[in-house]
Formats: structure tokens, C-alpha cells, sequence
């Protein structure tokens, strides 16, 4: 998370996570939850699992301006998704039109409970 060129996620503000190159334009939850929060941006949402972990996927660095032009969201507020359900679709030539770096995080704002909280190499896995 240091390298993302974004303070707010470089220095875990919004908890432990990762950040990731996306290989298709598709966001995927990581598990069974319930959706807590879709931004009216569709460049972002908030998941809840049933464990209590919070989960924010945050699509690009400075996306938030775009207004929602790129993203499509296939998910509502307090919806109930499962592992592999699609949460977001976007455009990428949207966010590099505008100059927009395209990284995906994903951080567990809630990781300050979980005592044993550690992130594992993710070196070759595709995602």
C-alpha cells in the first residue's frame, strides 16, 4: 500500500490492505456480504461480511471526479452478494482519458480489531 500514489491509502488511514492492476474491468466481491455502502460515484464500494469484516474497493486514484462516468454498479445498498457475485464494471479508457491512474484497493477498514490482521505476498497471483 505505500506505493499508491494516494496518502489516504498509502499510510493505511482507511485500515491494512492491498492494491492491485486490474487485468479485466470487473470487481468481483471476495466473499458473501452485504453491500454497506455503494459511493453514487459507482468508483467505490462497501462491503460487510457475515465475520465482520469491513471491506472497502476502491476502483482508481482521483476517480472520484469522473461523477460516475465509466462505472457501472450492479449492486444496491444492503443487498446481499455472494463470493464472485459482480459488484462494479468500468470503462478503462474513462479513468486514462483523464489522466487517472487505474488501481484497484482494497483495504479492510475495520483491521485494527483483528489481532492477528497480517498481509501475505500476493507475488503471482492473478486477480
Amino acid at each position: 500500500m505505500s506505493d499508491v500514489d494516494d496518502p489516504i491509502f498509502a499510510k493505511e488511514r482507511l485500515g491494512k490492505g492491498f492494491a492491485i492492476k486490474p487485468s479485466d474491468r470487473c470487481v468481483y466481491a471476495p466473499f458473501d456480504a452485504m453491500v454497506r455502502q455503494v459511493f453514487t460515484t459507482r468508483h467505490a464500494v462497501g462491503l460487510v461480511s457475515e465475520d465482520g469484516i469491513v471491506l472497502l474497493i476502491h476502483i482508481g486514484i482521483g476517480t472520484v471526479k469522473l461523477k460516475g462516468t465509466g462505472f457501472v454498479s450492479y449492486v444496491v445498498e444492503v443487498e446481499y452478494v455472494k463470493k464472485g457475485d459482480k459488484l462494479i464494471e468500468f470503462w478503462d479508457p474513462a479513468i486514462k482519458k483523464d489522466g487517472l491512474d487505474d488501481t484497484v484497493i482494497v483495504t479492510v477498514i475495520n483491521s485494527h480489531v483483528f489481532n492477528d490482521f497480517v498481509m501475505k505476498d500476493p507475488a503471482g497471483i492473478n486477480v
